[in-house]
Order: C-alpha cells, then sequence, then structure tokens
C-alpha cells in the first residue's frame, strides 16, 4: 500500500512537468504494439489496481519492463514466492501460448505425461461424438455447446492433418488439436482466476500453468465438465474456497512476520537469525516416524535442538514453546520439496540403460516421491539391496532395506542405483519373498495348520475395531505373534489365536522342511516349521566345512537362522544359515546340550559376574578368568572358565596352573553406566557381532579384491598394538579408533591406521560380547576427543530391532540412552580435555597401501591357510 501511494505521489509531481495518461490508455498502447500477450490479462489487472497514472514519456524499449516492475513490486504480489513472479527481464516469454509449455506445467497437475493429454483428447472427442449423435442424453447446460464444439474439433483436426506428414499422420493432427483444447481450457480458468483472485495475475507462466492445471484436474476432468466450464463459465463448478486455499499454499513464507506476530513484538536480527537456524534442524533427516522430518514428525533430539538454539538465543521458555506449537520453526511440504536439491547434491549423468536413468532423472531434478524412490543398490560388499528412499543428507541418499535396516547410499555407491520393479511390489504388497535375497526356506513356513507366516489376518483393538495385518510367528505360551499398520506406524502384539479374524490358511509358498521320520531331524525340523525352536530343539549339530559341531539356536528372524557354535578348538563362535540346504542339515544334539546346558543352567548373575580371583592362560596364550568347581582325588582341580563373562568350557588342570587375576580399577568397567543404559527399557537389544563381514578394497596399485573379515584378525592388531582394553580415553595415542561399550561394562578400542581397518573393525574389538553402544572416535594431539556412534554392525541394528520388536516410543528412548551412554562415558574423563560429539565418520578414507596388503597376507598364511589361498587367487602376496 505504502509504494502505492508512493507511486501515484511520484506520478502527481511528474504530471505538473511532463504529458501524463491513464493507466488504460498505458495498457491500450502496449496491446496496440502487440507488447502484451492475449494471456496477461491477470497481470493487467494488478497494473490498474496498483497505478492510476504513468508519465508518457517512458522510453518505447522501457514500457514492458515498467509494466513488469510494477506488478511485481506492488503489495498484493510481495505476499508471493520470489521464484514465482513474473520474470520482468524476459516478460515477452509468455506472450504467444505454446502448448509444450502448458504440459510442463501440467505435470504437478492435470497431465502427468503426454500420453495423458492424448488419452484426454480422444475421451473428448469420442464425448463431443456421442453427445452430438445422442442429443437425449446430454448435459442440459451444455448440450447448445455441442454442436459448435464438435464443428471446433473436427475443423481443427482437419486443417491439423492437411499440414502433418507421415507417419503417424493422424496422431500428430490429435496431438495439434489437444493442443486446441488446452488452449481453450488454459485461457477460461486463467479469466476466472485472475478476475476472482488478483494475486494470480503475479505469477510467471510456469506457476500460472500450475496453479490452472492443478483447477482443471481438481475441478473440471472429465470431458462433459470441461466443456461445460467453457461454455458456462464458473458457475459450472463451485470450487471458490477451495481455488483460493490453492493459491494461498503457494504464498511465501515470511518467517519474520509470523514470528513476531505470534510472540506479538518486535525481534531483533539475532533472534531471526536463530529462527532460521532451528527451522531448518531436521532438514533432509529421518524423523519419528522414519520419514522425512518435519512438522508433527520430529525426533526428540531434533526437538531438543530446536529449544536449544531458541533458548540460546534468548527467547523465554514460554516463547520457545508458541514458536514450535505455531510451527514457525518447523519444516513445511515446500521445504521437504527441497531437500535433494541442495548444494551438496552432485548431478547425475544419464546412461541409456532406462531403470538407471529412471532414477537418475527423478534425482537430478530433486523429486524422489514416485515411484523412482524404489530403487536397489550395490553395497560395499557387492550385493544388489532392494530399498525404498526415505530421504537425503550431505549429498547421500537415506534408503530403508527391505531387511528394515536403515542405511546411507553415496559416493560410487550412488552410481549403482537403479529404479526396481521388484523393489515397489516387495514394499507395497509387503512380499518379500520377490526380493532378490529373500530366503524362502526361512520365512515361508506354516505356523500351525491354520496360520502360514505373513498371512493376512484381522487383529482385535482396544476400540473394539480391528486391524488389518500379517502373522509373523507363535510365542512359547501359544500366542501368535502379529504385526500391524496404523498410520504410518508399525505396531507388534501377542494375541489369542482365537481373538483373531482369518481364513483357512492358503497352501504356503514353501512346505517348510519335510519331517523324515528320524528323530533327531524331526524334532528340529517341527520346531522349525512352527516358527518356535525352543527346549530340547534348540540343541542341535550342523555342518561347518566340512565338519559337524555342536551348536546352539540363538534366534530364527526374517533374514536366517542364527546359532552359537563351539569350534574344534574350543572357540565359539557365530554362524547364520539362510538356505534349505544348510536347514536340512541340521539335527538335534544331546553333546551340544551338554556343552551348553551348564551355561544355561547356572544364574544369570553368576553367568554374567566379572569378579573372578583366578585366572588361568589357555592355548592361545591369553588368560581367562576361571572359578574352580571342585577339587578331585588326583590333586588336580576342575575349573569353569570364562570369556567375556560368559561361561566358555570346563577343564581339569594342576592348580599350579592358577594364579591370582589382576582386577581393573572400577573406572575401567562402566556396569554403572549401562544400569542406567537399561533402566526404563521392557527389554534389551544388544548386538552380536556376525563372524565375518565381506568388504570390497581397492588398493593403492589398482588392485581390487574382496575380503571376509573374521574375528580372529584381531590376532594381529593385537600383536601389532592396535588394541586396547579397558582404558580411559585419555589414556590413548593421538589417532583414530574404533570403540565399543559391552553389557558387562568392559571397554575396547581398535586403532584405526588405513581404510583396511583388519583386525580393528566392530566385529573384532567386540571379542564375542554383547555390545551396548558401539562407535568411532579421534583422540587429538591436544588431547580432546571427538566420537560417534556410528556402527552398522552394532549400534544402527540395535535401533532396528528395537523399533521393530518394541514400537517407535521405545526405538526413540533406546536411541537416547544409546547417545547418553556414549556421552557420559566421554565426558567423564576427567583428562579429556575437551569432548565433541559428530553425527559424521572420523576414519581415514585413503586405500590401504602395499603394506598393508603383505601384513594381511602373511597373517592369513601363517593362521588361516584356505583364506589365505582365496586371496592369493585375486591378488599378489609377495
Amino acid at each position: 500500500m505504502i509504494f502505492k501511494k508512493f507511486l501515484i505521489t511520484i506520478f502527481f509531481v511528474q504530471a505538473l512537468f511532463a504529458q501524463v495518461m491513464s493507466s488504460e490508455e498505458f495498457i491500450m498502447k502496449l496491446q496496440e504494439t502487440n507488447k502484451l500477450g492475449v494471456f496477461d490479462s491477470a497481470s493487467i489487472e494488478v497494473f490498474k489496481n496498483t497505478c492510476s497514472s504513468i508519465d508518457s514519456t517512458i522510453p518505447a524499449n522501457d514500457e514492458l519492463k515498467f509494466f513488469c516492475d510494477v506488478v511485481t513490486k506492488s503489495e498484493v504480489c510481495q505476499t508471493q514466492k520470489k521464484e514465482d513472479l513474473l520474470n520482468c527481464s524476459n516478460f515477452e516469454e509468455s506472450k504467444e501460448f505454446d502448448v509444450i509449455d502448458f504440459l510442463a506445467g501440467c505435470t504437478t497437475g492435470l497431465f502427468n505425461s503426454a500420453k495423458e493429454l492424448l488419452s484426454f483428447i480422444w475421451d473428448a472427442m469420442k464425448w463431443v461424438w456421442e453427445k452430438g449423435t445422442n442429443p437425449g442424453k446430454s448435459y442440459q447446460e451444455a448440450s447448445e455447446y455441442v454442436d459448435s464444439v464438435k464443428l471446433y474439433l473436427v475443423t481443427e483436426y482437419d486443417k491439423a492433418y492437411d499440414k502433418e506428414s507421415s507417419p503417424f499422420r493422424s496422431a500428430k493432427a490429435a496431438k495439434a488439436v489437444g493442443g486446441a483444447i488446452a488452449k481453450m481450457l488454459y485461457k477460461g480458468i486463467q479469466e476466472y482466476l485472475y478476475k476472482e483472485y488478483q494475486e494470480f495475475g503475479c505469477l510467471n507462466f510456469q506457476a500460472r500453468s500450475e496453479v490452472v492445471c492443478k483447477v482443471a484436474g481438481d475441478f473440471i476432468i472429465p470431458p462433459a465438465a470441461a466443456f461445460a466450464f467453457l461454455k458456462m463459465g464458473p458457475k459450472a463448478f463451485k470450487a471458490s474456497d477451495k481455488v483460493k486455499d490453492l493459491l494461498d499454499k503457494r504464498k511465501a513464507v515470511d518467517r519474520k512476520k509470523l514470528s513476531e506476530s505470534s510472540l506479538d513484538k518486535k525481534l531483533s536480527d539475532k533472534e531471526h537469525e536463530a529462527i532460521e537456524k532451528a527451522h531448518m534442524v531436521g532438514a533432509g533427516e529421518l524423523g519419528a516416524d522414519g520419514s522425512l522430518a518435519k512438522v508433527g514428525n520430529y525426533s526428540l533430539a531434533q526437538l531438543k535442538e530446536k529449544a536449544k538454539i531458541l533458548k540460546e538465543a534468548g527467547f523465554s521458555p514460554s516463547e520457545v514453546r508458541k514458536l514450535m506449537e505455531d510451527g514457525i520453526v518447523g519444516l513445511g511440504a515446500d521445504d521437504l520439496k527441497k531437500l535433494f536439491s541442495g548444494a551438496d547434491r552432485k548431478r547425475l549423468d544419464l546412461t541409456g540403460d532406462k531403470s538407471v536413468d529412471e532414477f537418475r532423472d527423478a534425482y537430478n531434478r530433486g523429486d524422489l516421491s514416485g515411484d523412482e524412490k524404489f530403487i536397489s543398490f550395490v553395497d560395499d560388499s557387492g550385493n544388489r539391496i532392494a530399498g525404498k528412499v526415505t530421504g537425503s543428507k550431505q549429498g547421500e541418499l537415506l534408503v530403508e532395506t527391505f531387511e528394515g535396516k536403515r542405511v546411507a547410499v553415496g559416493g560410487e555407491n550412488l552410481k549403482s542405483v537403479r529404479t526396481s520393479g521388484t523393489s515397489r511390489e516387495a514394499f507395497l504388497k509387503k512380499d518379500f519373498e520377490v526380493v532378490d535375497g529373500y530366503h524362502p526356506g526361512i520365512d515361508s513356513r506354516p505356523i500351525d495348520k491354520d496360520l502360514n507366516f505373513l498371512q493376512e489376518v484381522n487383529i482385535p483393538r482396544s476400540n473394539g475395531g480391528f486391524s488389518k495385518g500379517q502373522v509373523l510367528g507363535m510365542e512359547p505360551n501359544g500366542k501368535i505373534r502379529v504385526q500391524f499398520m496404523d498410520g504410518d506406524k508399525t505396531f507388534y502384539k501377542a494375541v489369542d489365536k482365537e481373538k483373531l479374524g482369518y481364513s483357512k490358511a492358503p497352501k504356503p509358498k514353501s512346505s517348510g522342511l519335510a519331517l523324515t521320520g528320524n528323530g533327531r531331524v524331526d524334532i528340529f525340523r517341527d520346531a522349525f516349521n512352527k516358527g518356535n525352536i525352543s527346549g530340547d530343539a534348540k540343541y542341535v549339530s550342523v555342518m561347518h566345512e566340512g565338519q559337524r559341531l555342536p551348536a546352539k539356536v540363538s534366534d530364527l528372524r526374517r533374514d536366517g537362522l542364527f546359532l552359537d557354535v563351539r569350534g574344534t578348538d574350543g572357540q565359539f563362535f557365530k554362524k547364520q544359515i539362510t538356505d534349505r540346504e544348510g536347514l536340512e542339515g541340521i539335527r538335534t544334539s544331546g553333546t551340544a546340550k551338554e556343552v551348553f546346558s551348564d551355561a544355561m543352567s547356572r544364574p544369570p548373575a553368576q553367568v554374567m559376574k566379572n569378579d573372578f580371583k583366578l585366572e588361568v592362560q589357555m592355548s592361545n596364550g591369553k588368560n581367562y578368568p576361571v572359578e574352580v568347581a571342585k577339587q578331585l582325588p588326583d590333586g588336580n582341580v576342575q575349573v569353569n572358565i570364562f570369556k567375556n563373562g560368559q561361561f566358555h568350557s570346563s577343564a581339569v588342570i594342576s592348580p599350579s596352573q592358577l594364579k591370582p587375576r589382576a582386577i581393573a580399577p572400577q573406572y575401567f568397567n562402566v556396569k554403572s553406566f549401562i544400569d542406567e543404559f537399561e533402566a526404563g527399557l521392557p527389554q534389551t537389544f544388544y548386538g552380536h557381532p556376525h563372524p565375518e563381514a565381506r568388504k570390497g578394497f581397492t588398493f593403492h596399485n589398482g588392485q581390487n579384491v574382496n575380503f571376509n573379515h573374521r574375528d580372529i584378525d584381531i590376532n594381529l592388531a593385537r600383536e601389532k598394538g592396535k588394541i586396547f582394553d579397558n582404558v580411559r580415553p585419555s589414556e590413548l595415542p593421538p589417532g583414530k579408533y574404533t570403540y565399543v561399550i559391552a553389557a558387562d561394562g568392559s571397554v575396547s578400542f581398535g586403532r584405526v591406521d588405513d581404510a583396511l581397518e583388519f583386525g580393528v573393525k566392530h566385529l573384532h574389538i567386540a571379542q564375542g560380547r554383547k555390545i551396548a553402544v558401539a562407535g568411532e572416535v579421534d583422540i587429538l594431539p591436544n588431547g580432546g576427543a571427538v566420537y560417534n556412534e556410528l556402527s552398522g554392525t552394532f549400534t544402527m541394528q540395535s535401533y532396528a530391532e528395537a523399533g521393530h520388536y518394541l514400537g517407535d516410543s521405545y526405538q526413540k528412548l533406546y536411541l537416547d540412552k544409546m547417545v547418553g551412554l556414549a556421552n557420559r562415558f566421554f565426558t567423564s574423563d576427567p583428562n579429556l580435555k575437551g569432548v565433541a560429539r559428530t553425527e559424521k565418520a572420523v576414519f581415514p578414507t585413503a586405500k590401504p597401501n602395499k603394506q598393508d596388503m603383505l601384513d594381511m597376507c602373511n597373517f592369513l598364511r601363517a593362521n588361516d591357510i584356505v583364506r589365505y589361498r582365496e586371496l592369493h587367487s585375486t591378488m599378489v602376496c609377495n
């Protein structure tokens, strides 16, 4: 309004010295010189409402720019987003209507492709023909119009047909007719919009087209309604409130005005900066429900960070609450739309491969919201994984895999991404058997005679209604474990079978494991088929590298059967079976029960106790804590040997082999921190290391090597002085380390000198223990420390499992406790000169060098000849 008054004042003063014309005269002059197109009526209305008179001495070549400047700087146009305003440097770009431009605008509104436009044209032509030949069935309001429209279409078609050449002459002509229809619709809707809503005149051609298309798509399609609108105008439909909402949503968000209005006070520059900073917290990150963070979906940590920024800027608690409740410091839909188009995101070149280019085109546009978000990618181990894109952060894609894990895909791995119809089918239908890597031998099995795994059932709710869900298994008490969705969240519960609603179980896609008549085999198979491996059925023998070994089933999950196995050297390791052949080799075992039952029969506190007074040196040169079970008549003693607080084995030894155990100072065992970590959690989820982890390396000499890490690799790292057990962080030499905090309160660090991480990965330094939190830490030369909680083997997996089994509320609680445990561990070290937490990786990215390669080769040649030969076949070990 001030700007309008200013312009009028200027024009009044100019009128004393120069010739003045009215705004109407000025517009007529521009139209006579053909400087305004037929579709600029909306902008003309804004101009007339802003200006009453104009200096007629404005140079002819500046008249159009003057017109545009007045419109874009008017009070009504200042409410619109900058990128949606008219482009005054190239104002004549929309002078001539172009159906192709119209289609471009319509990609977010009416037509998603030229094919859809042609389909609409065909329907329109059929409609006109049918109404023309069956006048008794036509709409009364539009019947008079049918003949003229039919004549118009036929005429346009004939003219276009005569102009076009083969091939596809008819299709080209139809498309030309479509352009004519589009032009008629565009003009009619635009005239309605600018008469009803003045701000429509502020928009550039692209933005106007989007609004026109949205109005057409929501209110004027199908063809009958479209032609009725062209005949009768706005009275053919009632959409004024909806159209107003549509235009209001396009307005720019002035956070400065909103915040001052919300708090009813003037704010300083510092306070405005804090509001903008708090607004961007969570951008591109996952929110509380696992989708992109936005208003109503922020995690507790993100909300705390927003509140912290506002408090530090001087806002009171009540003001912080008001800003957050009003959504002023939250991310809206427009913010989310831009998350994939940040400066940190590189463009991907097209390849000619359809599935690759579908993803890359969507990625380059910054819009992975359609089917393009269902993808597959190659991980660091060379496996192609199915997943769904959930967000973007620091140039990487955030992806949920079909196993429910959250991973980041970036760098070279981004080049492997392609769209995947299989992934889409798996996620939309929850049919994970179609996904490569899904193991039907594990999951396609009957639960009992009436229910199959993942069978659809109706689950009773506390409100008396039912929710559709799927069967996951049977609990030991006979209840059926199920999952169901409520909104965007997944819930899990155990329900009495008779309370479920279900049809008779269809024939399963896989019949489970066939019974053989052999008792030891069938006990396990029957338990496996029912999804409840307990009692004697969990003590089994399993084939491993050509030998049958005693084992105990530790878990049965979607991604396989997990076992604890005792090797021929008495050492225990983890084994995962994912194929039917491996399952069919399992049988129950009395020997396995003897090996494992002693530990199982002991009280948990005694099994986990860490206050042993004696220890014994074993054949590997390491000392292990023991307790004396009994004195034997021959003078020897029978002892129970423990490893990492867990029962390991029994042995008969001479008393001379026993020696007092050195007890670490209290600080080194952080069991009190663990107790606090567990408090409030109904069930703890501790990560277990996998028996091996596959990883690809590219060495300095260009050799590409795939290599399996194994837990015994720690021996070489220990020999080279890279392993530090139960020490303060401040006692570590400067450098970068992996770290783990175990459930028994012990801690370990592994020094990382290169990208190989041989012997110091989390699976190595865990040494078989249950891990509460794991991550990376950089011990700085000045005595400070920078740490994170990044570990794909432990913390990320535990976080996913907490949500899978306990639900979102406990997942957030687990995350807060995990972050708190790491924070307390590092900040409680009085000798560290500063502690900082980061969410970024701290390890070096350099390639392994020749000496790293030789060390690995030499170690394997001495300790694992099979793996040495495997490695030697892919690179030169000399």
